[in-house]
Parts: structure tokens; sequence; C-alpha cells
């Protein structure tokens, strides 16, 4: 799944700089600025969940 997400990154993120390059409108790179932000966002969610399982929002469980 960790995997899936980095793919998917690395896909908007070169769609962002072609879009950046080929003069596509501000407001579909703005789209695809908040997709990336996003995205960086969920894997970094995974990797806390991935290296500590135990942690949740407030504080670590008792497990």
């Amino acid at each position: 799944m960790l995997d899936n997400k980095r793919y998917d990154l690395h896909g908007l993120q070169l769609a962002y700089r072609k879009a950046l390059e080929s003069g596509t409108s501000q407001e579909d790179i703005e789209q695809l600025h908040r997709r990336i932000i996003s995205l960086k966002e969920e894997i970094n969610s995974l990797i806390v969940v991935i290296d500590f399982p135990g942690l949740n929002r407030t504080h670590f469980s008792d497990n």
C-alpha cells in the first residue's frame, strides 16, 4: 500500500512538472499541488502507523 502511494506521488510530481512547463492553467496546477500535498500527508500517516503500530493520535495504546 505504501509503495503504491509513493508510486502515485511520483506520477503526480511528474504531471505537476509537465503542467508547469506546458502552460497549463493556474487552477489545474493548484489542483495538482493540492493532490500532491494530500498524498504526502497520507504517506506520512502510513509511515507513522508502520513504524509505531500502537500509536494513536493522542497517546500510546495499552496494547
